[in-house]
Formats: structure tokens, C-alpha cells, sequence
């Protein structure tokens, strides 16, 4: 994110606090993609020098190669209980998912706070 956008954005939320109005819906005018916020959270982390290591990475990847492609709009419960019954039908056992499950709140929350 350039300087001109960081105000931008400044601007927009400041617009939004006067207004009243909530300061966490602008975030898919930043981001339209589940793979979108995966690929800045990766980047996030190699930029404060935490890249993420082999397991996190590989489950990073599975979950940008298969929910990429999807809005974040549209995300919902009854795309992540598909998701993780693929997953079980492919061998994933309750430990995998509840790890990739749990990336997938970390990256929603990270992309939250930023």
C-alpha cells in the first residue's frame, strides 16, 4: 500500500466515524478474494521477517489453491463446512482442519486489524 492510498484509506475511515458507520465492512474494496487476503497475509509475515514454515506454508497454499478463487462477500459457513468435508473425503484428519480452519481466522483477523 502506497503513501497516497494509507491517506486514502485514513480519509475514508475518518469519513466513516463521522458518519457512524462501521469501520470493518471497506475491507473488500481493498481485497475481493479469499486468495487475494492469503497472498497479503504471507506477505505480511515475510515483511516482519516470520515467513511462514513448511506445514503453515503448505496449509496456506491448499487453502489459496482451493478457496482462493472465492469473494470474500460471499464466504460463509456453508462454503468452509464443504470445504472441510473435501477435505475429510481426500484423508484430512480433525487435527488438519481444525489447523487450516484456524489459518483461515487468523488471516480474517489479521486482514481485520490491518
Amino acid at each position: 500500500m502506497s503513501q497516497a492510498d494509507a491517506r486514502a484509506w485514513a480519509r475514508e475511515m475518518e469519513r466513516r466515524i463521522d458518519l457512524g458507520q462501521s469501520l470493518t465492512t471497506p475491507l473488500t474494496r481493498y481485497v475481493g478474494t479469499l486468495g487475494e487476503m492469503i497472498t497479503l497475509h504471507i506477505q505480511d509475515m515475510c515483511d516482519v521477517g516470520r515467513a511462514p514454515l513448511r506445514s503453515k506454508a503448505q496449509s496456506l497454499e491448499k487453502l489459496h489453491r482451493e478457496l482462493g478463487p472465492i469473494e470474500i462477500r460471499s464466504l460463509d459457513r456453508a462454503t468452509l463446512v464443504g470445504y472441510g468435508m473435501r477435505r475429510a473425503k481426500a484423508g484430512a484428519g480433525p487435527v488438519t482442519l481444525g489447523m487450516e480452519l484456524g489459518y483461515l481466522r487468523l488471516i480474517v483477523m489479521h486482514a481485520a486489524a490491518v
